[in-house]
């Protein structure tokens, strides 16, 4: 308020007043002031000074405690005729004000750019120069090194506060972030780069905090603008469906200067603004084109040559920051010893069991492990119980913690060819949450007995919350090689029953009407693998992995394989592994399924029973009935094996119906199912994760339930959160309404958009592989082809595709 009061008094008094006045304010203002200067006057335009070689300044003031501060008041070293009349400042009108910030903000980014642009490029080639004090005319050499010590330190401190965290999810690394950071906190600041420029501001209406906020909004424009790369159409896309909460909640100016939010690069995203990306590249004398912004983000050390833009454009978090690790890391010392499961005396040993889990090699959030158990009757007969172990994420992310609102933000796991993006921090993800080998584990365990026909038997479904310890940690390949040298019908029998479980299970579901029935090729997927690798080119290795249908096609052993039978040479056989782990997977859905349906419903006191709500996936059959003639024309690309059966496969996928998401079970004709449930990837899936607190919900609701017919005691650490209901009541032994899960909550648009990001990402390394292979081929050599596949062709004597 004294510094607007003085701004006030100022703007209508002579310059020689205003000293008076300065100078009686000197001694009522609350903080001790160290004047490093002894003449001053106020700086306002060039038209008001004498000099081309003004200083512009703020005061400079020590506070008690020896800690410099600033008041909003700038003056300059060279004094002015107390003739000259000062102008008001508080006349100009709002749009000059944004006007004069924009330039000042332009001018500064450009100016700190060009610094970092000069300090990467080879010594000798630098042209930059910044004049030092002994160039500029009758300046106070002592007063302009007290204020530029000042700036030094105290601005540094200031700028690191201020971008901390405004480049989050703008590259790809945080080499990048960081690099951003520093570009502007180890700059100086605005005032003395402005200064050495010659550029005069009205300082009343701007401050250097208000030219750095929006330098760096306008270098979010330029990272936003460089995104675009390769992308046409409109502003809104369908993808970033997701961002557009967060845009209408934090609507913006029309100008390009925008108020200071922490959500403006994901409005950015959403909007596809560039405008102020256009007017830096304008300065800089660079293509106002996405080329351009990309070029010099990557000349900047910013970007890679390789920046993924698709991870970056749909909005996807790209890293933790550290207030998420920290509290991963709290949660994982807080939740220790307290596990509700085991004050209810719900969680049940099974470290007896083998478990084995089958996973890739690269593979660090293991979510699923398998076993079985042979039972022995009385009469002296045996079966096989399967077991399918899920990792109880729950137990370390429950309903009331923070630690599961950072799930809830990303909704999935991201898997690019670079590497993962785990929903959750890896402290977690890689490490209590996941089914380590050789440690005690905290799992949702389904057992499970099949019916000769592979059907599920309904009544032998058990579901507990429980305790296992992994004995074997295997890949894919280890255990095909165990197959097929016998050693996983010996010494490891519980993997040749699985297998034998596993066909039983596929045998059931293509007789009950699943597309793997109808069509038995496939059409196969590829994954790019990129690894650092110092003697490639650009320092990366491009690997090509072509996958099979993981429940289709024919199982063979590697020595069949490698025999002379007619073989598609691109396309491997389904491992035997793979079909293992898919059909106890898929066996787990349709079980939870049906376990909800008969044992999921809980008695009230006055209502009918409750069922348990889960997110029933269904698909209806294929419709062939009401497309008669296109399905003439299935049935002859498969008498025709056309494409080696790649085309059939293709063409079927127009009679394929959409898949629904209800609270009411219904058959999901495309797997064969009666019922299914998706729950078997809750540290990858927020949508599994929710079906995990439902159904434990339910379970100790259940129990509780019974310690009150029983009259036991319910555990003081119980809450209202962890039963789905009202402790008080429960408590009375009243009838009661159950809070269900909301299975829409959390981000499903970032499903969806790492769906897109997953495709754009393997698709980029593929053609890189591809450019490459061109690039490499040595002169003289035949010309490089490639085979391939028409997958829409009809019939190609007749020039028909579709």
């Amino acid at each position: 308020m004294m510094a607007t009061m003085a701004e006030t008094i100022i703007s209508f008094a002579t310059a020689r007043t205003a000293v008076i006045f300065l100078f009686l304010l000197r001694f009522s203002y609350p903080f001790q002031a160290e004047w490093p200067f002894r003449k001053f006057t106020k700086c306002y335009s060039n038209h008001n000074c004498k000099s081309t070689q003004s200083h512009r300044r703020k005061d400079v003031f020590k506070s008690s405690s020896g800690a410099l501060v600033t008041s909003p008041l700038c003056f300059s070293l060279k004094s002015i005729s107390p003739r000259d009349e000062i102008p008001n400042t508080e006349r100009l009108s709002e749009k000059d004000k944004k006007n004069h910030l924009k330039e000042a903000s332009l001018a500064y980014l450009a100016k700190i750019i060009q610094r970092k642009l000069d300090e990467l490029r080879p010594r000798n080639s630098r042209n930059f120069h910044i004049p030092n004090s002994n160039e500029t005319e009758e300046v106070d050499n002592s007063n302009i090194n007290l204020i530029s010590n000042y700036a030094s330190s105290n601005f540094t401190d200031i700028a690191k506060v201020i971008v901390k965290g405004r480049f989050l999810d703008t590259t790809c690394t945080k080499k990048g972030e960081n690099i951003l950071e520093e570009l502007f906190w180890k700059a100086p600041s605005p005032f003395l780069l402005l200064h050495e420029q010659q550029i005069l501001l009205e300082l009343n209406s701007i401050n250097q905090i208000s030219i750095l906020q929006n330098a760096i909004c306008t270098m979010q424009y330029l990272l936003i603008m460089g995104m675009q790369l390769g992308v046409s159409g409109g502003s809104n896309s369908k993808h970033l469906s997701h961002l557009e909460p967060i845009a209408k909640n934090n609507p913006r100016n029309t100008d390009w200067i925008d108020p200071w939010c922490s959500n403006h690069v994901q409005q950015l995203k959403y909007e596809r603004d560039t405008t102020g990306g256009m007017e830096l590249l304008a300065h800089l004398l660079r293509k106002r084109t996405p080329q351009g912004a990309f070029d010099l983000l990557v000349d900047l050390g910013v970007w890679e040559k390789h920046e993924d833009l698709s991870l970056l454009r749909s909005g996807f978090p790209t890293r933790f920051t550290e207030e998420e690790e920290s509290m991963a890391t709290d949660s994982i010392q807080n939740n220790t010893n307290e596990d509700i499961d085991t004050l209810l005396g719900l969680r049940q040993d099974l470290r007896h069991l083998k478990v084995y889990t089958i996973d890739s090699e690269s593979t660090s959030e293991i979510d699923d492990g398998i076993s079985l158990e042979r039972l022995t009757h009385s009469d002296g007969s045996t079966t096989d119980r399967l077991w399918i172990h899920i990792a109880d994420v729950d137990r370390w992310a429950p309903r009331h913690s923070e630690i599961i609102k950072i799930a809830q933000r990303r909704s999935t796991s991201l898997y690019l060819p670079t590497g993962p993006i785990p929903m959750f921090p890896n402290c977690l993800s890689s490490g209590c949450m996941s089914l380590r080998a050789g440690h005690d584990n905290c799992a949702l365990s389904l057992g499970v007995e099949l019916l000769p026909d592979g059907s599920i038997d309904t009544s032998s479904i058990v579901l507990s919350p429980s305790l296992i310890r992994v004995q074997y940690r295997l890949s894919y390949n280890e255990v095909d090689e165990m197959l097929e040298e016998g050693v996983g019908f010996n010494e490891e029998w519980e993997l040749g029953a699985m297998l034998f479980a596993a066909k039983q299970r596929k045998s059931y579901r293509c007789q009950n009407g699943s597309t793997e029935g109808i069509i038995s090729a496939q059409i196969p997927s590829y994954n790019a693998i990129v690894e650092y690798c110092d003697h490639e080119e650009d320092k990366i290795a491009i690997d090509i992995k072509i996958n099979n249908g993981y429940n289709t096609g024919v199982n063979m052993t590697t020595g069949a394989a490698s025999s002379s039978m007619t073989l598609d040479q691109y396309v491997p056989f389904v491992s035997q592994s793979q079909l293992i782990v898919t059909e106890m997977m898929i066996l787990a859905g349709e079980a939870i399924g049906k376990w909800a349906i008969s044992n999921g419903q809980v008695k009230a006191a006055i209502a009918e029973p409750i069922p348990l709500e889960l997110p029933f996936r269904s698909q209806a059959a294929p419709e062939f009935r009401t497309r008669l003639t296109e399905t003439k024309t299935l049935n002859l690309l498969q008498q025709k094996n056309a494409g080696g059966g790649y085309c059939a496969a293709w063409f079927l996928r127009r009679f394929l119906r959409a898949a629904r998401v209800s609270s009411e079970p219904s058959a999901h004709k495309g797997m064969g199912l009666d019922c299914y449930v998706q729950w078997t990837s809750p540290i990858r899936r927020y949508s599994d994760l929710q079906v995990h607190a439902a159904i434990k919900q339910r379970l100790r609701y259940i129990k509780v339930q019974e310690l009150i017919e029983s009259g036991a005691q319910i555990p003081s650490a119980i809450t209202s959160t962890d039963i789905g209901a009202s402790i008080e009541k429960c408590r009375g032994k009243v009838g009661m309404i159950l809070s269900p899960i909301n299975f829409n909550e959390g981000s499903s648009g970032f499903a969806r958009a790492s769906r897109v990001v997953s495709r754009s990402s393997h698709q980029y390394w593929l053609f890189e592989h591809v450019r490459r292979r061109v690039k490499n081929q040595k002169h003289g050599q035949r010309q490089l082809s490639f085979d391939c596949t028409v997958l829409g062709c009809v019939d190609e004597t007749r020039n028909q595709y579709a």
